[in-house]
C-alpha cells in the first residue's frame, strides 16, 4: 500500500486548506522522489518527526504540511538539521524573522518551530537551539504582551478569563504584589491570573521537562542563548550556522515584537520577591542553562 491510500491522523499542522491526493502526489514528485513511498517508509520517517497538530482528514492532506514533511525528509539525507525551539518572550520572533529567509538553503536545515513544539518532540540526535530569559523579566514582558493583546505586531484577543484579570490587575507590579496580599480573595485572584495569562503561565518545564529532561539531551544542544544578550548571542548562532553577515536581527518595536516604551515595566522589591518565589524552579533552570552555556 502506498501513502496515497493511507491516512495519517497526527501530522504537521498548517493553516491552509486541505489538499486532495493528486496534489500530494505532485508534491512527492516535486521533492525529487521517483516513487510513492510505502506506508512503512512514511511511518519510519513520521516517528522521528515532531508532531504538532492534526493535519489530515480521511484521505485529504494539507499541502504545505506534506511539503514540509518531504523537504525535511530530504534535508535529513543531505544537510545537518537544527531545531529552533521558540520559548515565549525570549526574542524568538525577531530571531525567526532574521533566520527564515536562510532557514532551508544554507549549510544547515534550520527548522523554526512554534511555541507548541518542545524538546521531547525533537528526535534524539538532532541538534537544538533555544533562548531563555530571566523569569522575572519574562513575566513583565509576558504580562504586557497579553495586556496589549499582542499588538502592534499581532492581534490576539483576550480570553474571557484574561479580560477579567486585566480589569483587575492593570500593571505587572500590581499582579506580583497581590501574590502576597493579606486578603485571601485578592491573593487567590492573583494566583489564578498567574495560571491563566498566556506566556506567564508557561514554565520552562513545559518545553524541557525540567533539569533532568534537559541534561538527558545535553549532547544535542547546539546553542543556548539569552534575551539579555540577544544581539551577541544571535551573532554566535549566525556564525555557528555558517550564515552570511547580512543575516541580522530586525530593528524597531514592531518588527522585533518588543514591548512599546509607554508600558509600565517597574517592579517594587516585594513584587520581585514574590515572583522569585513563584518562579523558583524556572530560576534554577535558567541558572543551570547559564552554566551549560559557558
Amino acid at each position: 500500500m502506498t501513502i496515497e491510500a493511507f491516512c495519517v491522523r497526527d501530522f504537521y499542522a498548517a493553516e491552509d486548506e486541505l489538499a486532495p491526493r493528486d496534489q500530494l502526489m505532485n508534491v512527492i514528485a516535486d521533492a525529487n522522489m521517483n516513487h510513492a513511498p510505502t506506508v512503512d517508509f512514511f511511518l519510519a520517517l513520521k516517528k522521528n518527526f515532531p508532531i504538532e497538530k492534526s493535519a489530515c482528514k480521511q484521505q485529504n492532506f494539507k499541502i504545505s504540511s506534506i511539503k514540509t514533511f518531504f523537504r525535511l525528509a530530504l534535508a535529513r539525507r543531505k544537510q545537518r538539521v537544527v531545531h529552533f525551539l521558540h520559548i515565549g518572550k525570549t526574542g524568538g520572533t525577531a530571531m525567526k524573522a532574521a533566520l527564515q529567509p536562510r532557514a532551508q538553503n544554507g549549510h544547515f536545515f534550520l527548522f523554526l518551530h512554534g511555541h507548541e513544539v518542545t524538546l521531547k518532540d525533537v528526535p534524539v540526535g538532532e541538534r537544538v537551539v533555544f533562548f531563555l530569559r530571566d523569569p522575572v523579566s519574562r513575566f513583565v514582558s509576558g504580562f504586557n504582551s497579553r495586556l496589549r493583546q499582542g499588538q502592534p505586531r499581532y492581534l490576539m484577543p483576550w480570553s474571557p478569563s484574561e479580560k477579567i484579570i486585566f480589569e483587575r490587575f492593570v500593571t505587572p507590579n500590581a499582579l506580583a504584589l497581590a501574590l502576597s496580599s493579606g486578603h485571601a480573595d485578592e491573593r487567590a485572584a492573583a494566583e489564578n491570573a498567574m495560571r491563566s495569562i498566556g506566556h506567564i503561565r508557561d514554565h520552562y518545564a513545559r518545553w524541557f521537562g525540567g533539569e533532568e529532561g534537559l541534561l538527558g539531551r545535553r549532547s544535542d544542544i547546539f546553542l543556548i542563548g539569552f534575551q539579555e544578550t540577544l544581539v551577541t548571542d544571535f551573532e554566535k548562532l549566525r556564525v555557528k550556522l555558517e550564515l552570511p553577515a547580512d543575516v541580522v536581527l530586525p530593528v524597531g518595536e514592531v518588527a522585533a515584537h518588543k514591548t512599546p516604551s509607554n508600558f509600565d515595566t517597574t517592579l517594587e522589591p516585594l513584587a520581585v520577591e514574590n515572583l522569585q518565589r513563584w518562579y523558583r524552579e524556572d530560576i534554577r533552570f535558567y541558572q543551570l542553562c547559564r552554566q551549560i552555556a559557558v
